[in-house]
Formats: C-alpha cells, sequence, structure tokens
C-alpha cells in the first residue's frame, strides 16, 4: 500500500497481474496502468473483503491513488480499521462521471461509516466533494492545513463494470476533528484559545453533526482588545452561536433560511446566500468547506453578533 509495504504485495502483485482471480474489481484494476498499488493492497487481507457487495455489485465510483500517490504519502501504520476506513473514503455508492463535475462543488456520501473516523447525524457516511477548476477536477477530502493542495483528478472516466474509476494524485486525507484542525491552523489559534477557555472544545468534538463558522484570529481584535472583557459565559454564548447543531452544511446545502438552530438553546442563526455571497448573521463566508469529522468549517471575516 505504501512504499514500505511494497515488498510485502509483491507477489500478490505478480500473481493478480498474471492470473484472472476471480475477483471483480482486483481484476478489473489489473487492466489499468498505475494502479498497482491500490490493486495490491485490496488483493491482500483483510482489504479483499473490501471489493465484495455493495457497491462494487451495482454502481459506484472509485477516486484511485496513482502508484505514486501511494509513495508521497508514506506509512499508514499497522491500524487495520484505520486503513479500511481510508480506502472506503475513497468510494461512493453511486456513479459520478466527470462530465457532471462542474465549477460549482458537489458533494456525496462516501462508503466510510466508521464511526472511530465519522460522527455525522443518523450515522451517516462522511462526505467528499469534487469541483471542476481550470486545470482539472478537484477532489474535496478531509485536507485541512492550509497551504496543503486537494488531490486532483490526473484520469479521468475508466468504466469498471457498472461504476467508474477517477485515478488521482494523492491520497485521500480522512477528515479530522474539529480541534484538530483549528490547532493545525494557526489563523484560528485565538479561537481555539477561546474555547479552550470556555471548555467548549470537547463539546463541540462531540457533536453529531456540526457546522462551525469560524472567525479568524484578526475577527476577535475587537474582544481581545476591549477594555471590558466578557465574561466566560458571555464569551460561551457568543462562540455557540457560531455553531449550526446536529447538520453538516457544506455550502451547496445550505439555503437561505433564519432557522438554522445553534447550540444556544432556541436561537437561531440567519443564513443568506445573495449574489454569489454566503452570509451568516452579519458575517461573511470567505473560505468555504472545511470537511471535518463530524461536519464542516466555513471561515467568516467576522465574528457574528449573537443577540440574547
Amino acid at each position: 500500500m505504501i512504499a514500505k509495504l511494497l515488498p510485502v504485495f509483491a507477489a500478490l502483485a505478480v500473481f493478480s497481474n498474471s492470473q484472472n482471480t476471480g475477483n471483480a474489481v482486483i481484476d478489473a484494476l489489473s487492466t489499468v496502468d498505475n494502479l498497482r498499488t491500490l490493486k495490491s493492497v485490496l488483493a491482500s487481507e483483510p482489504f479483499i473483503e473490501l471489493t465484495k457487495g455493495a457497491p462494487f455489485n451495482g454502481e459506484f465510483t472509485v477516486f484511485a491513488p496513482s502508484d505514486d500517490a501511494f509513495d508521497r504519502a508514506g506509512d499508514l501504520g499497522k491500524d487495520n480499521d484505520l486503513i479500511k476506513a481510508i480506502l472506503t473514503y475513497h468510494v461512493l455508492p453511486t456513479k459520478v462521471l466527470s462530465s457532471t463535475i462542474t465549477e460549482k462543488p458537489i458533494y456525496a456520501s462516501s462508503v466510510m461509516d466508521n464511526a472511530k473516523y465519522v460522527n455525522l447525524p443518523l450515522k451517516s457516511a462522511q462526505m467528499v466533494g469534487a469541483v471542476k477548476e481550470c486545470d482539472g477536477v478537484k477532489v474535496l477530502d478531509g485536507t485541512y492545513i492550509e497551504g496543503q493542495s486537494y488531490p486532483k483528478v490526473i484520469k479521468a472516466d475508466i468504466s469498471v463494470g457498472k461504476g467508474v474509476v477517477h485515478i488521482i494524485d494523492k491520497v485521500l486525507t480522512l477528515p479530522q476533528p474539529i480541534s484538530t484542525v483549528l490547532k493545525s491552523n494557526v489563523r484560528y489559534s485565538t479561537l481555539l484559545s477561546l474555547l479552550n477557555q470556555t471548555k467548549s472544545v470537547d463539546a463541540l468534538d462531540g457533536l453529531s453533526g456540526a457546522t462551525l463558522f469560524a472567525p479568524s484570529n484578526s475577527a476577535f481584535l475587537p474582544i481581545i482588545n476591549a477594555k471590558q472583557q466578557p465574561s466566560a459565559d458571555d464569551l460561551k454564548y457568543v462562540l455557540y452561536g457560531h455553531v449550526i447543531n446536529g447538520i453538516s452544511l457544506p455550502t451547496t446545502r445550505i439555503s437561505t433560511s433564519p432557522n438554522y438552530q445553534t447550540l444556544n438553546k432556541n436561537k437561531n442563526l440567519n443564513i443568506e446566500a445573495k449574489r454569489g455571497e454566503l452570509k451568516a448573521g452579519d458575517s461573511i463566508v470567505v473560505q468555504p468547506n472545511i470537511i471535518v469529522k463530524n461536519g464542516v468549517i466555513h471561515r467568516i471575516n467576522k465574528v457574528i453578533t449573537v443577540a440574547k
């Protein structure tokens, strides 16, 4: 699977290149160049079980990392549950051709539903997105560190049974907890500090479905520099007014509505989409759709005014 593991799978790769295994997915991958590592991993125990039954007996989409993508990923370790989660995050239970992907992002559920790695409402599987850009199709995964690029499709629309395979240049990143994303990006250090101060980090990470509108550091300057600092309870109330509770809402699933329930009891957040701009309360979304373990983060330009 990874460079360190390739020798382990070498014999399997030779075998599956030279013989029909009877496994439709493995045999189909054997006919596609640049997928030797993925095929070798899936042909091995315990991962071969992932190729049997749904969704591969119907329509599906696989974002298949190239051999070079696996080499760059490094060693994924020995946690089979984690490796299975990563592999299944690359699979959609529906057929998505590149011609259906436009400049407007689309999001769909993968087949990765392991509760250790996803915490969405109704025990839903984790979502993955795609968007067309000038240089091709970009896959919207759990990439969360600023400056890191999203995976790109380098070869599209390879027919496999009733499904389709798109070869990508990076292994998809599993969406991380909200706290991990905030810790990993310096622009959210003030937000993280205030969440820690109000003992709210675990509450956000533990939500089954969350949409966080996250102000960056500069947005908090009026509060940080105020002569009279808010109490811990008042600060917590403001922060909780930035969280839509129980729903994961990428921008393409947000409808203009005043009725999105926040973490503050009986208090809603008004969302307005107008002239290509998305507003949450009196703030504007400036960086949307960071997929996290239990939902999505949207960076906003100012702290939302939260009325009591």
